[in-house]
């Protein structure tokens, strides 16, 4: 039920990316508020929860309360979902401003853990909107890119085991990235389509600092997917591709 994971960030990052692209997603009908005190378990209520003073429940709304909308996470079975309520609430409150609520439950029927997230039901809309575009990303959105084949003599930061996370920024892009020798890093391009000037900086897991400029072309491969070809001053052309493109591949990678 519970999965321990010992990661750098951007290795998070792309995990909870990839359950993200396959969650199972369902905003329920209505609007929802908390009831209190004895009886609060009316019929109908999707949670009841107490502390050491009084029940309380989540049920369909009345007037005059503080309402929520609420929004169903299956999460898929037999995938490594550690951090994913933190991860998720971030990712809403960047792209909207809205802080959420969230109760947990268990239905081995269905894969394991479900979540129930409220959200006020004044910013439900901007919600919607973002919590489809992390489910289903579109373009470089989301996209999470690993080195094809790294040989002995990728050059940094195209190592073995690097992953880079990347989302658009003001018509370029940004990745942050991490993995195999690298703890942290930052990468930015200066556009979003064809030849491109990648510039990097990162934080190796022993400490060393590195950083510099390479040209690329960002290209897309037939199913979809989402291709960087690097060409550095010296060494060999080196090629990342996509992982679980989410277009073609909703549950996303496996291992």
């Amino acid at each position: 039920m519970v999965t321990i994971s010992v990661e750098v960030p951007a290795q998070t990052e792309a995990r909870l990316r990839s359950v993200m692209n396959g969650c199972a997603l369902d905003w329920l009908p209505g609007t929802w508020a908390f009831r209190e005190g004895p009886g609060a378990a009316v019929p109908g209520a999707i949670a009841t929860v107490r502390d050491e003073g009084r029940t309380s429940a989540l049920v369909p709304a009345g007037a005059g309360t503080e309402l929520f909308e609420v929004l169903r996470v299956v999460l898929p079975r037999g995938r490594d979902d550690s951090g994913f309520v933190g991860w998720f609430a971030s990712q809403v409150k960047a792209a909207t401003g809205s802080g959420l609520f969230v109760v947990c439950g268990y239905d081995a029927a269905r894969g394991g853990v479900y979540d129930y997230y409220g959200v006020p039901r004044d910013a439900a809309q901007r919600v919607r909107a973002a919590v489809a575009a992390l489910h289903r990303p579109a373009g470089w959105a989301g996209a999470v890119l690993t080195v094809a084949d790294p040989g002995p003599d990728a050059p940094a930061p195209f190592g073995p085991g690097v992953v880079f996370c990347f989302a658009p920024q003001d018509g370029s892009l940004l990745a942050r990235y991490g993995g195999g020798r690298v703890a942290h890093g930052l990468l930015t391009a200066s556009g979003s389509t064809g030849t491109v000037q990648l510039h990097f900086s990162h934080l190796d897991v022993d400490g060393t600092a590195h950083g510099g400029s390479v040209r690329a072309e960002l290209g897309g491969a037939p199913d979809g997917s989402r291709t960087l070809t690097v060409h550095p001053p010296a060494g060999p052309v080196t090629t990342l591709v996509e992982l679980g493109n989410p277009a073609t591949d909703p549950g996303g990678p496996t291992g």
